[in-house]
């Protein structure tokens, strides 16, 4: 956090972390400023909460995160349906694709594209990465 972290530069081959300890969440800030982007891994969940064929919701710094299982690879998309805002980790999860509650949109959670018209629209996606039972999201923030 920008309040009690010190950021640091680190190329993409040869990142060190800092890590900040909050209860049971950790974060990982990676800064490279070839990019200007920082790159904020943070636990959000264990592979536990989140059963096969199941969602789950999440929050990273107030922005909502839907984790889906798909055959037990985890996905992490936006929550925010693209249509009217409805959230996506409450609607159906059929194969690899989630249908909103509210209007029926449906989006593919591996790459966050619509699958019916309108094409070309797409949620966010996030990188996830599993370490033993802890689930890190990676979502790249602007530098600003």
């Amino acid at each position: 956090c920008p309040c009690c972290c010190e950021f640091f530069t680190a190329t993409r081959a040869n990142a060190s972390a800092l890590r900040h300890d909050i209860s049971s969440w950790i974060t990982i800030y990676y800064y490279d400023p070839r990019s200007i982007i920082m790159i904020e891994e943070t636990i959000v969940a264990s592979t536990r909460d989140i059963a096969p064929g199941r969602m789950h919701y999440v929050e990273i710094d107030g922005l909502p995160i839907a984790l889906a299982n798909v055959g037990g690879t985890i996905y992490a998309f936006g929550d925010a349906c693209r249509h009217e805002g409805g959230p996506l980790s409450s609607g159906v999860l059929i194969g690899d694709t989630v249908t909103c509650p509210w209007h029926g949109w449906t989006y593919s959670v591996r790459t966050g594209k619509a699958i019916v018209p309108p094409v070309g629209i797409r949620v966010p996606t996030y990188a996830v990465r599993i370490d033993g039972e802890d689930v890190w999201v990676a979502v790249e923030w602007p530098d600003a």
